[in-house]
């Protein structure tokens, strides 16, 4: 029986390594993913007259992984100039989707989820 299990060791040690390999590109990824939202609310800003930008979703809530794209809810874009503040973001990183929500057009419970758990940028 113990032959057996220690048959395993090499593939448990394989597994830690997977697993810590995994963490560390996670981490790395959600750090490439908050400076690709600092990066979009400067161009939001200084391109758009944002008034105010808030990260919020996965990004904050730090359930970010491959799939996740970035969410951003603002203040003050207009509404004629969504479409092309999306195409500008949407060319910061092309592994990091952009969402833009503004916050005038937010239904309320999105906007008292983006009051809870947003961060400003």
């Amino acid at each position: 029986m113990s032959e057996r299990l220690d048959d395993l060791e090499p593939y448990r040690k394989g597994w830690r390594r997977r697993e810590q390999d995994r963490r560390i590109e996670g981490a790395k990824r959600r750090e490439r993913a908050w400076r690709v939202a600092a990066r979009a609310a400067r161009l939001l800003k200084e391109s758009f007259g944002v008034r105010q930008v808030w990260a919020f979703g996965s990004l904050v809530r730090n359930q970010l992984d491959e799939r996740s794209d970035i969410d951003l809810a603002v203040a003050g874009l207009a509404e004629r100039d969504l479409c092309r503040a999306v195409g500008r973001l949407q060319s910061l990183d092309p592994d990091f989707p952009i969402d833009v929500v503004r916050l005038e057009d937010a239904p309320p419970s999105l906007r008292r989820r983006i009051e809870q758990e947003g961060v400003p940028l």
